[in-house]
């Protein structure tokens, strides 16, 4: 695994914002998908350190904005299952 840091700090966002259980459902045209919070942080956690900053900078601001942060975790999980 990569950044570390990355990995506590997703996690520790993923805690306070309760966000732990979230699974996102989804079709595609393999069928149906679904993609635990869980999927997401292991994915994420062998990106590399340039992905994980961006994807964190767009978390915070998405926060810092009051916008919808699932829609943000539910893109990267379209992408992951559409790979």
């Amino acid at each position: 695994m990569r950044g570390e840091g990355f990995n506590e700090w997703f996690q520790t966002f993923l805690e306070e914002k309760e966000l732990s259980d979230v699974v996102f459902e989804f079709e595609n045209n393999a069928g149906w998908n679904y993609i635990p919070i869980e999927v997401i942080q292991e994915y994420l956690s062998f990106c590399n350190e340039e992905v994980q900053n961006k994807i964190k900078i767009d978390l915070v601001k998405t926060d810092f904005c009051n916008m919808n942060i699932l829609k943000y975790l539910e893109y990267i999980a379209k992408g992951i299952g559409n790979s």
